[in-house]
Order: C-alpha cells, then sequence, then structure tokens
C-alpha cells in the first residue's frame, strides 16, 4: 500500500524495455520526477513517450531495470493501490456503458451530485449535461458512443478530477480539443489537483510553453531533460513531425 504520508517521487533507474529482448525500445538509466512536479514530454513517432509513462501505471513491466513511486518498486505495490494513485489517461479513454453519473462515480462512489456538477463545470461539460434528457443520468453507451471525441476525453478528465491521483498522465488526453480549451483544462486541472504529479504528452507546441521542464525522446533515450527554451528543444519544436504521439 502507497502511504499518502510520503512524497511520491518516481524514479527509474537502469530501466531497459523492449516487446522482444531483440528489440529495445526504451533506454532509461535514471530519471527523477519529484513529488507535485509538471512536466511535458516530447519526441518523434516511436520514440518512447507513451512507452514510458505506461511504465509508470504499469501497463508494462520493464525487462530489466525498477520503476519506484514513493521510494516503492512499483511491482510490490498491489496493483489496486497503484491504480488509485496512478491515472493514465489516453487518447481514447476508456468509458463505461452507463450514465454520466455512473462513469465518475466509479472513482468516487460517495461523490454527491453536487459534487458532480461542479466537477462538470471545472472540465466544460455543463451545456452538455443541461443539455441531455436524463442530465447526468443519461446514459452514454458503450465506450461512450452517444458523446463527441472532445466530450469523452472531458468526461475522462472530470474523473480524473474526483479520484485525486497522486500522479495524472495526459497521453494525448485533450487532443480532441482546441487549443484555448487545453489551456483552460490544464489550467483547471493544476488548480484542483494542486499536489498531484502531472506527465503531459502533447503533439502541441503551446502546450510546451506552460511547463518548467521538458524531456526529448529520441530512439527510446532521453536527449534533453530542461525547459522548453534550451537549444535542443528548441530544435525539435521547429519541426512539427518531431512533436506527435507514439
Amino acid at each position: 500500500m502507497l502511504s499518502r504520508r510520503h512524497p511520491a517521487d518516481l524514479e527509474f533507474a537502469a530501466v531497459e524495455f523492449g516487446y522482444s529482448r531483440n528489440k529495445d525500445l526504451l533506454h532509461v538509466p535514471s530519471l527523477r520526477i519529484s513529488a507535485g512536479e509538471h512536466i511535458a514530454i516530447a519526441g518523434e513517432n516511436g520514440a518512447g513517450k507513451s512507452t514510458l509513462v505506461r511504465l509508470v501505471a504499469r501497463l508494462y513491466d520493464p525487462v530489466s531495470g525498477t520503476v519506484r513511486l514513493g521510494g516503492e518498486d512499483i511491482r510490490n505495490l498491489h496493483l489496486k493501490s497503484l491504480r488509485q494513485s496512478v491515472c493514465y489517461l489516453p487518447r481514447d479513454p476508456v468509458l463505461f456503458d452507463g450514465s454520466i453519473a455512473s462513469n465518475l462515480l466509479f472513482v468516487r462512489p460517495s461523490a454527491s451530485e453536487q459534487a458532480l456538477e461542479a466537477t462538470m463545470q471545472m472540465v466544460g461539460l455543463t451545456a452538455l449535461v443541461r443539455s441531455l434528457p436524463g442530465g447526468l443520468h443519461q446514459r452514454i453507451g458503450p465506450d461512450g458512443c452517444q458523446l463527441s471525441g472532445g466530450e469523452r476525453q472531458r468526461l475522462a478528465l472530470a474523473r480524473a478530477i474526483l479520484q485525486q491521483p497522486r500522479v495524472l498522465i495526459l497521453d494525448e488526453a485533450t487532443s480532441c480539443l482546441d487549443p484555448s480549451a487545453e489551456a483552460n483544462i490544464l489550467q483547471e486541472l493544476r488548480r484542483s489537483l494542486c499536489l498531484t504529479t502531472f506527465i503531459v504528452i502533447s503533439h502541441r507546441l503551446s502546450t510546451f510553453s506552460t511547463f518548467g521542464r521538458v524531456l526529448l525522446l529520441s530512439r527510446g533515450h532521453i536527449v534533453s531533460d530542461g525547459d522548453a527554451s534550451s537549444s535542443l528543444m528548441t530544435d525539435c519544436v521547429q519541426s512539427r513531425s518531431t512533436i506527435s504521439t507514439d
């Protein structure tokens, strides 16, 4: 069990990952992300951005090396405890064939209807909820098929706010929103989850300007770790092909 009394620092030590031993995709000798830090990750297609963050959520296990959260090897943490502490949101979020409310209550069953409505306002879904015949109790279909891509992403972000995770990973999780809406939601997330560690992958150059630390990956290696104004990062962002999804 991950104790909330200890800072949830993230540490990678001698981490290597590949889908086969003959094809290594990621090499991270050393990486530390302090609890509450906000970082962005950039890199070309196949650079290893998504692979890196999926190791944190334990969607993959490294071939060798260790990923620690709060000083604990994440492989030693109960999976339920890890899922409560680390929220991973991909471009296409997982939603259930139920109501808007049931999708939110999945992470916090005790939340009041007022709390759900407040969360809807934070992510810009109030107008949608009011337009639906069932409001918060409107069914959204399998995998949220009755919602648009942007609405599905907003609902998943609302669920993350209710979850209050120690680490929130956004892997192109705002890609269906326009830049202004993305900026507003990221600001709201930072306000609502002020103690949470944020790790964001985005293809938008404007996103990086709000992060004090940016990791640049290339061919499975971290080739730059600093701010977006570094010379290497500047060269990277000048080419749209290098800032995209895995």
